[in-house]
C-alpha cells in the first residue's frame, strides 16, 4: 500500500513542477474525486510536489505530453488476486477532453502496466463491482468537440489474465448524458 500511495504522488508530481491548478473528476465510484483510503473509492489529484525528484519511475509508463495532466486515480483489485491496482487517469487540454487511463501492478515493487486506453473523448471511468465501465463521447458531424451528439458505455473485466472488454452500450442522440 505504500508503494502504491508513492506510485500516485509520484506521478501527480510529475504534472504539477510548475503548475499547482489540479482537477479532479475523471475517477469515480459513487464519490467525488477526493483523497480515499478504501479500495474503489475515487481519489482525486494533488499533493505530491515534495517527491518530484523520485518521478522518473513513471516517466516512462504515463504520457503527459502535448497538455496532458493527472486528474484521479483509484485503487481497484481488477483481476480479483485480493492485491489493489492502480488506475490513473490523464486528462487532454483541448476541448474534447480526451482521457488517457493507465492500468498499473505495483505489487512487485516496480510499476507495471497492465493496460492503457488513450484518446477517449469526454471521458469517465468508474468502477462497477469488478468491472470498469468507460464512457466516452460520440460525435456526429457537424460536432463541436465540446459536445458530442451522444455517449457509449465500454465494459471491461479481467479474464485470461487481461483486461478485455466485455460489451458496450450505446446511448441515443439526445439521451440525458451519463
Amino acid at each position: 500500500m505504500v508503494l502504491a500511495a508513492a506510485v500516485l504522488v509520484l506521478l501527480f508530481a510529475l504534472s504539477s513542477a510548475g503548475d499547482d491548478k489540479q482537477q479532479g473528476g475523471a475517477a469515480t465510484s459513487g464519490t467525488t474525486a477526493q483523497p480515499a483510503a478504501a479500495a474503489g473509492e475515487a481519489y482525486g489529484a494533488g499533493g505530491g510536489a515534495a517527491l518530484a525528484a523520485d518521478a522518473p519511475e513513471l516517466a516512462g509508463i504515463v504520457d503527459l505530453s502535448e497538455g496532458r495532466a493527472p486528474e484521479g486515480f483509484l485503487e481497484f483489485d481488477a483481476d480479483g488476486d485480493g492485491d489493489l491496482e492502480i488506475l490513473v487517469m490523464v486528462r487532454g487540454a483541448g476541448k474534447d477532453r480526451l482521457l488517457d487511463w493507465y492500468l498499473l501492478d505495483v505489487s512487485g515493487g516496480e510499476p507495471r502496466l497492465l493496460f492503457t486506453q488513450k484518446d477517449v473523448p469526454q471521458g469517465e471511468l468508474r468502477t462497477d463491482g469488478p468491472r470498469l465501465v468507460e464512457t466516452g463521447g460520440v460525435y456526429a458531424p457537424g460536432d463541436d468537440p465540446c459536445c458530442p451528439s451522444s455517449f457509449k458505455r465500454t465494459y471491461f473485466v479481467w479474464k485470461d489474465g487481461a483486461l478485455s472488454e466485455s460489451g458496450v452500450e450505446a446511448r441515443p442522440p439526445g439521451a440525458p448524458s451519463p
